[in-house]
């Protein structure tokens, strides 16, 4: 699988997935600003609903941004404790918001993220009295096996597990960082 991403902060992003061996498109995802449209399989070009914000970027880039947020007045931030796993320190950063909270794992000796665990309620629409009676879903994702790219040092495995089993397996094989792209590349794509 052949997974390609192309970003233009802070609203814009077209994910290109293929699939099988003679590289043709399987899937189409584009976001322009308010707009967000899909096509699958050769099928048209559907409008779709926004997906969620970290959704919309690899998990990697999804979880800086938003460690860069944390000022907002309605998070609440803790430091935990430092943990050994693996024969690794961790140093966890939980940020809670509402009905989600996720903790970020940090290696003490390098700085990198090694992995993040979230706690969030299926129904985000639901009201937030009801949220304390919600079955919560927590998701656990492990990065390694950094390498460094162009100068941009990123993970090359990603594991996401959900209640204790593995539910992708994900090892990157290459990453470019191309000087340009087709100014056309967020615009409504075309029925096939």
């Amino acid at each position: 699988m052949v997974i390609e991403d192309c970003f233009c902060y802070p609203d814009k992003w077209r994910r290109t997935v293929r699939r099988d061996s003679n590289n043709k498109e399987s899937m189409l995802f584009v976001v322009n600003g308010d707009k967000h449209w899909a096509r699958s399989a050769g099928k048209k070009v559907q409008e779709m609903p926004l997906p969620r914000a970290n959704m919309r970027k690899p998990a990697i880039l999804a979880i800086l941004d938003q460690l860069a947020g944390l000022q907002e007045s309605q998070q609440e931030i803790v430091v935990g404790a430092e943990e050994k796993v693996a024969g690794k320190i961790l140093i966890p950063l939980t940020v809670t918001a509402g009905h989600r909270q996720s903790t970020t794992y940090f290696d003490r000796a390098t700085g990198l993220i090694a992995k993040e665990i979230k706690n969030y309620l299926p129904d985000v629409h639901s009201p937030p009295e009801t949220w304390k009676n919600e079955r919560r879903v927590e998701s656990e994702t492990t990065y390694g096996d950094y390498k460094d790219f162009d100068g941009v040092t990123l993970p090359t495995r990603m594991v996401v597990s959900q209640a204790g089993k593995a539910v992708l397996d994900i090892s990157v094989v290459q990453v470019e960082f191309p000087a340009t792209f087709d100014a056309h590349a967020f615009d409504k794509p075309e029925d096939e």
